[in-house]
């Protein structure tokens, strides 16, 4: 992992960083699909347990829709492919958004620990002024593997612990919500299954899509800041038998 320089330990959590707690989410109950019947018995497996919160079924097409309006209060980090490598990057519109994808390039890592970024500043005159918030509008990392959001809980360990707190760290943290895209194709290589994860893994994400294979996409809702994720669009499908 990469070893980032560290500030004095201040913090001035914004509004939208009360009271949220980004190691515990609660999953929910799954529904049948319509996907390849290998398929189907995993998701069947994995998103059938839990206490229930919320889920849907959107289409595909309605999704820029949805980016649309998330787009308003948050700013949207989704996997884009520039120059033949899929990266994420922030996006203005949901046609940027490249699902067709196994893997990044790079993990989203790099958004709470940047390359470089100004840790302190202030006027001679003010020196006692607090340090300004460092995410001007929370955050939405969308399309993120499951794998991917463990790793997060991982560094959680690290920079914020009850031994130390890093207030750069935690303010990102707090103020990024994670969406989940379940993996229905893994590649050869991974290893998730190994180091007690899976395809289809719940822990650590605020909502969790899985591809049915039909034009929708089934979407759960893992926390209370994920429901409201759903809530911002009311056009949504509730999920069928035959779905």
């Amino acid at each position: 992992w990469a070893n980032p320089a560290t500030g004095p330990t201040v913090n001035t959590a914004p509004s939208y960083m009360q009271g949220s707690n980004h190691m515990e989410h609660k999953g929910i109950r799954g529904v049948k699909s319509s996907a390849k019947p290998g398929r189907q018995a995993l998701i069947n497996e994995t998103l059938g347990k839990g206490d229930r919160l919320k889920e849907k079924i959107i289409q595909k097409e309605q999704i820029g829709k949805w980016l649309e309006k998330l787009g308003k209060d948050y700013e949207i980090w989704a996997p884009v492919k520039r120059n033949g490598l899929v990266l994420f990057h922030p996006i203005s519109s949901a046609k940027e958004v490249y699902f067709n994808f196994l893997n990044s390039r790079k993990t989203p890592k790099d958004l709470f620990f940047p390359q470089s970024e100004v840790l302190f500043s202030s006027p001679k005159e003010e020196v006692e002024k607090e340090v300004e918030t460092i995410l001007q509008k929370p955050r939405i990392i969308f399309a993120i593997r499951p794998c991917d959001a463990k790793s997060l809980a991982l560094l959680d360990q690290v920079f914020d612990s009850e031994d130390y707190q890093d207030p750069y760290y935690i303010e990102r943290r707090e103020g990024t919500l994670l969406v989940g895209l379940a993996c229905t194709h893994p590649q050869q290589s991974c290893f998730c299954t190994s180091v007690g994860g899976g395809p289809f893994a719940k822990p650590h994400l605020d909502l969790l899509m899985a591809d049915l294979g039909d034009g929708k996409y089934f979407v759960e809702a893992l926390s209370e800041r994920g429901e409201g994720l759903l809530e911002k669009d009311d056009s949504w499908q509730e999920p069928q038998k035959k779905d």
